[in-house]
């Protein structure tokens, strides 16, 4: 099974998996991400 980890490669910050099957990650972990990263956007579109 395939799987995607989002994580902030300079800190190595898990901020969740998600399965390969899909385009984007889950709003979950972009709630979590923007949370950490103010401003950060999916592939810079907002």
């Amino acid at each position: 099974k395939w799987f995607h980890a989002a994580r902030d490669t300079n800190t190595l910050e898990v901020f969740g998996t998600y399965s390969a099957q899909v385009s984007e990650p889950p709003k979950e972990i972009k709630d979590k991400i923007s949370a950490k990263r103010p401003g950060w956007s999916w592939r810079n579109l907002k």
